[in-house]
This record gives structure tokens, C-alpha cells and sequence, in this order.
């Protein structure tokens, strides 16, 4: 797998994944093509995260005109004939995210900003006869610092990023079968 590749370190790591009945290639194009802002709850899930943000800015006079968070975020890293991986860079724990500018795979492995972590996202299509998506979201902490400031944020939106993938998982799945 070219996540193995990419991150093969990390010290959080959360994976999903469904049956979906159809062939590889449909499978990891409707993945590639999914767009989260059509799910109300991960829309609401996302509002709610960026809420203290929002609030800060309208407390000090300056209203966040920042776009919502989605999966444009990330960063195309890799791509094979059934995987993708996509990064981003930085202190997610922060108000606005703390995301750093993320050119490519190389700048991911030279990143070193202390204080900062290293997340990938890897969508795989595993099997021929019974097709699995499976997507994996890995973090690698570049120092002890973001592993104290990460790790309750992680326990934190843990349970709601699950769902998100959950539900992304779902509607692939009913785009791919055409229902």
C-alpha cells in the first residue's frame, strides 16, 4: 500500500471500510469524486467545529471569512490503479485548524515544523470478488509537544470524524450501485 510508503510511523490511526459490489475502478473514482459538503450532518459536523473560530472573530471584530473546511483541504500526494493518498500539515487542534501550505509529497516528507503533525488519508479498493473501500486517516506527531496538544483533540473528534467516514463510505457505496 503507498500509505505504507508515505507514513509508515504514526501514532493515531483511524480505518473504515465497506463491501461494495462493484468493480475497482468505479469504486476509487466515486471515492475521488465524493463531495462531504452534500451530507447535512457533515456539514453541521464541520459548522460545529469551526464555531469557536467564527465566534473569536466576530468577538475581536473580525469576522472569519474562511471556506469551510472539506476535502479540498488535503493534498493530492499519490495515486495508484486502486489507492489514493492525499496529506496536510500542521496544529489541527487550533480555532482556524493550523494548517501549514502543503505543495506535494516531498514537502510532506520534509516538513519539520515543531510542534506540528502529519496527517495522511489513504482510500484503497482491496479485492476482486468482494470489493472493500477501505480509507485510513494517519497521524505522525513530529514531536512530543503536538503529541500532548493532538491527543485530546484526537479523543475528541474521533467519534464524530468515524462517523463522517461512515456515512462517506455510504453514499460511495449508493453511487457506485446507482441508488
Amino acid at each position: 500500500m503507498i500509505i505504507d510508503d508515505i507514513l509508515p510511523e504514526f501514532h493515531f490511526q483511524e480505518t473504515h471500510s465497506v463491501s461494495i459490489p462493484a468493480p475497482a475502478e468505479r469504486i476509487l473514482a466515486e471515492a475521488l469524486a465524493y463531495d462531504p459538503r452534500q451530507d447535512g450532518f457533515i456539514r453541521g459536523a464541520i459548522t460545529l467545529r469551526e464555531l469557536p473560530a467564527r465566534l473569536i472573530g466576530r468577538l475581536r471584530g473580525k469576522p472569519v471569512a474562511q471556506k469551510p473546511f472539506d476535502l479540498t483541504h488535503f493534498t493530492p500526494l499519490a495515486q495508484g490503479p486502486d489507492e489514493a493518498v492525499f496529506g496536510m500539515v500542521g496544529r489541527f487542534w487550533q480555532a482556524r485548524y493550523g494548517q501549514d501550505p502543503l505543495p506535494d509529497l516531498a514537502a510532506l516528507h520534509a516538513y519539520d515544523r515543531a510542534g506540528s503533525v502529519k496527517l495522511v488519508m489513504h482510500f484503497h479498493v482491496e479485492g476482486d470478488n468482494r470489493p472493500r473501500l477501505t480509507t485510513r486517516t494517519r497521524i505522525y506527531c513530529l514531536d512530543g509537544a503536538a503529541k500532548v496538544r493532538l491527543t485530546p483533540y484526537w479523543y475528541l473528534i474521533r467519534p464524530v470524524s468515524g462517523l463522517i467516514r461512515k456515512r462517506m463510505l455510504a453514499a460511495i457505496k449508493r453511487s457506485c450501485l446507482g441508488t
